[in-house]
């Protein structure tokens, strides 16, 4: 296993210099259906892009924006900047500081969603405590239902506090029959790889009818059988997804920030859908 690892990652090193190489795990039978490769200035397609704004989920540190300080391209590249800057709001007679920091998340809701498919970014971590760079996806009906019950994916995430590891994940809500109460699912693949923050590497998610499979430089690390999830009678993962990619700040499982590592950036150089 241990030789088939090096073969895997030489392969990726020696071709991912040009985009128009493929991946290890990439066959030229696979149809490209979408695809965004930053060879553009400026902000980020707004065809392509929408954004979450604003302090979206409890206990991160950042309020998202869509200005161009925090997310913009260059160099062929998206970069998702996090900086340190005061979010002030009229609270009754006061002006209080709600947020610290500025950071984004791009979203493709409304502009593009998938059931099923190969996922392929090629990406450069942020390296800092309190960073927590994600590549995820949230059910289309997200609104209608809300989460968890509208599923997530989460292709890749990382947290600042623990450098050489990336992690997967699945959430959906199931009745525990042994507690007698509805819990949230943790399909959790965590997987150690040195030197994650040197260099760009290759995230990959193949999403299959029955199950899903996350790869990074062509080494598939973890595999989630989707094919018997049923909440409330059918199945979120057999249903469209939109992508969100974001650089979080801080809350439950980023941890404590570390203001000197600011500005960071998780930057990525090509997203590409196959069928």
């Amino acid at each position: 296993m241990k030789f088939l690892n090096f073969v895997f990652i030489f392969f990726n090193y020696f071709c991912v210099g040009s985009k128009i190489e493929l991946t290890p795990h990439t066959s030229i039978n696979d149809s490209l259906i979408w695809s965004e490769e930053f060879n553009y200035d400026g902000l980020p397609n707004t065809k392509i892009w929408n954004y979450e704004l604003g302090l979206v989920r409890k206990g991160e540190k950042q309020y998202y924006t869509k200005d161009i300080s925090n997310a913009f391209v260059k160099n062929g590249c998206l970069y998702i900047k996090a900086i340190k800057r005061n979010i002030r709001r009229r609270i009754g007679n006061k002006i209080d500081t709600i947020a610290f920091f500025t950071s984004a998340s791009l979203i493709t809701k409304g502009k593009a969603s998938w059931k099923y498919g190969k996922f392929i970014i090629r990406a450069k971590l942020p390296k800092g405590l309190g960073a927590w760079p994600a590549i995820w996806f949230m059910g289309i009906n997200h609104d209608l239902i809300d989460w968890p019950k509208c599923g997530e994916i989460d292709m890749m995430e990382f947290v600042g506090k623990d450098p050489d590891s990336l992690h997967s994940n699945l959430h959906y809500p199931f009745y525990d029959v042994t507690n007698y109460t509805y819990r949230i699912s943790n399909n959790n693949g965590s997987f150690y790889y040195p030197n994650l923050l040197d260099e760009f590497h290759i995230y990959e998610m193949d999403w299959y009818d029955g199950y899903i499979e996350f790869f990074i430089d062509g080494i598939c690390y973890h595999k989630i059988l989707t094919g018997e999830i049923d909440v409330d009678g059918k199945n979120p993962f057999q249903m469209p997804f939109y992508m969100i990619i974001n650089l979080a700040l801080g809350g439950k499982w980023g941890g404590a920030v570390d203001v000197n590592s600011l500005p960071m950036s998780f930057v990525i150089d090509y997203i590409r859908v196959y069928k």
